[in-house]
């Protein structure tokens, strides 16, 4: 990382030692994202340019190991003790587990750092607020767009097309995606707890829990780029009234067809 004309330039080389460098990419972000993108890596226990790869691979669709580069490399002996007593506890609470349980505070107890990982299995890998923020956008647009579909009167719907309708519908998260599938689970939780109840119902149609069976994430992505524009021109001429999120019958069309160009 270095420092240029008072910015932060952020280095993504192929080693984070340089020793064997592929190509260097230099991405020049402020202070605020340099620093939250450093908290995000510690708390990850990776690079900022390991994590930035990441990303750059599964936005190029590549197949990305799975890896659980968040297991901790080290616990503190305090940690060490609360954890095994848990494990202990739910020993006696569960028979059934109870070897279980007992070997994972034994692993606790020695501190076998290698074994970690299995102590943290059910633990799931974090979701960011930064991905939590993209589904709540998502989720915030795809109200938007069927409460202006329904509100169309029968012949601009018919003109609109159910081929189109369904284009600006949600249509899940594909669990075989590392992402998708944890975003769909965060979609789901947030249903449980009637945040975007509507969102309930379309998860039945689609079946499976949301599954989709193929990737959505860059049609949404897209879709939302094209979204945000519209809405935000219409506050600045409408204000924040119902009527500012109510699309048009050319509005709802041009999102079709510009999200599958």
């Amino acid at each position: 990382m270095r420092y240029y004309n008072n910015k932060y330039c952020i280095l993504i080389c192929s080693s984070d030692y340089l020793e064997d460098p592929m190509a260097t990419l230099t991405l020049r972000v402020s202070d605020e994202t340099r620093e939250e993108l450093e908290a995000l890596a510690q708390s990850k226990g990776t690079t900022v340019s390991a994590l930035l790869r990441d990303q750059i691979d599964q936005l190029l669709g590549r197949d990305v190991e799975m890896r659980r580069g968040d297991v901790p490399q080290s616990l503190t002996m305090t940690e060490r003790l609360l954890l095994a007593n848990q494990s202990r506890i739910l020993a006696a609470l569960v028979p059934e587990e109870a070897d279980y349980y007992a070997r994972r505070s034994e692993t606790l107890e020695e501190g076998y750092a290698g074994e970690y990982g299995d102590v943290f299995a059910a633990v799931g890998p974090e979701l960011t607020r930064t991905e939590c923020a993209l589904v709540w956008d998502l989720l915030d647009m795809f109200r938007v767009l069927s409460a202006s579909i329904e509100a169309l009167n029968p012949a601009d719907r018919a003109v609109l097309g159910e081929e189109r309708i369904d284009r600006l519908r949600f249509q899940g998260f594909d669990i075989s995606d590392e992402l998708e599938g944890r975003l769909l689970s965060y979609v789901q939780y947030l249903v449980r707890g009637r945040r975007w109840s509507e969102v309930g119902p379309r998860l039945e149609e689609i079946g499976d829990d949301g599954n989709s069976h193929h990737r959505c994430l860059p049609f949404y992505r897209l879709l939302l780029d094209t979204y945000r524009p519209i809405i935000t021109a219409r506050a600045k001429s409408r204000g924040y009234s119902l009527d500012a999120y109510r699309l048009d019958l050319e509005e709802l069309i041009e999102l079709a067809e510009i999200s599958f160009r």
